[in-house]
């Protein structure tokens, strides 16, 4: 059984505990790996962690379903900002080019995975009361849709917060910032939300938090045989 069929019957556990709950499943967003077999070829395993998707509801064309939709097209600028990242990431930071050739930049966003906290779907300003309280009452299924994916590299998109006490992220150099963490051999991440994001600048910030999460995970590899 293939990666997104357990999530297909893990969003099903998901939406039944909803039913259960009195919580409405209309615009239940089903997440996880873009391309299964992109993802599984693909240098690194990376998957991004995001808030909630915007007006994407169940009942649109594509029923929810945010893989199919993120194979199929690469339509609004938050997916080609995280494809640039994901181009970036799995090409270990190449030359910065202004613009990124679309079919590059897509092809690197259907060899990652997606993850939205709250599955529900949103307006265009998350909430983030909201965004915390969905997180803790949905914690055990985010773990488990995080193990399912069995990413190597994990993105915070302006999630760290809820990812520290999510994933209960061990070991985390305080003094490294923006912070990143090398727990249970996953490395973590944190950057800004792709929608706030200046190409360049986080270009560069990125590209450095890499090199001293990169070098920080080797050292702790070494001394960890």
């Amino acid at each position: 059984m293939g990666k997104n069929e357990l999530l297909d019957g893990l969003f099903d556990q998901w939406k039944t505990e909803y039913r259960k709950k009195g919580i409405t499943i209309e615009g239940f967003s089903k997440d996880g790996i873009v391309n299964e077999n992109s993802y599984t070829k693909a240098k690194c395993r990376i998957l991004f962690v995001l808030r909630e998707t915007n007006d994407f509801p169940s009942s649109n064309y594509y029923q929810g379903e945010l893989r199919k939709f993120l194979n199929g097209t690469l339509k609004y600028q938050i997916w080609c900002t995280v494809g640039r990242w994901a181009y970036w990431l799995l090409n270990d930071f190449p030359t910065y080019q202004n613009n990124v050739d679309a079919n590059i930049v897509h092809d690197s966003l259907r060899q990652t995975a997606v993850l939205n906290l709250k599955k529900l779907t949103g307006d265009s300003r998350s909430d983030l009361d909201e965004i915390n309280e969905t997180s803790h009452r949905d914690r055990e299924f985010i773990k488990r849709e995080v193990e399912i994916i069995d990413p190597q590299v994990v993105v915070a998109c302006g999630t760290w917060s809820h990812l520290v006490w999510l994933l209960d992220l061990e070991g985390l150099p305080i003094e490294e910032k923006p912070p990143f963490s090398y727990s249970k051999n996953r490395l973590y991440l944190c950057t800004r939300h792709p929608v706030r994001a200046d190409d360049r600048k986080t270009y560069n910030e990125l590209k450095k938090l890499w090199e001293r999460a990169k070098t920080y995970e080797k050292r702790e590899k070494k001394i960890n045989r």
